[in-house]
């Protein structure tokens, strides 16, 4: 129960890391997301605490359902069509030997 509840948190911050169209490699964007996740998860169980609701599995899945649905809502392309940070950048410049005399 545990981690399919840690499972969509982490899913919902994967969607919302892969919007952010920053990062263009995928492990750094399920590290982040995971990062993402742990600070997610821990403000849900301070709001339950705080809130004086006794954070039962039960409720702690139904809050981590919410945030998914709410990502998923925010959040509408994950990746996009391919068009991120390293999509904008300029190309590189040639070798010096490779240069065309153009």
């Amino acid at each position: 129960m545990l981690l399919i509840d840690f499972g969509l948190v982490w899913f919902a911050a994967y969607r919302g890391v892969g919007a952010l169209k920053i990062i263009p490699f995928k492990w750094e964007r399920l590290a982040l997301a995971f990062l993402f996740a742990l600070a997610v998860k821990s403000l849900i169980l301070f709001f339950l605490v705080r809130l004086g609701v006794q954070p039962t599995a039960g409720i702690q899945l139904g809050s981590s359902v919410l945030v998914l649905v709410l990502a998923l809502f925010l959040f509408r392309e994950p990746n996009g069509n391919g068009k991120d940070l390293t999509a904008v950048l300029p190309p590189r410049a040639a070798p010096m030997g490779k240069r065309n005399a153009s």
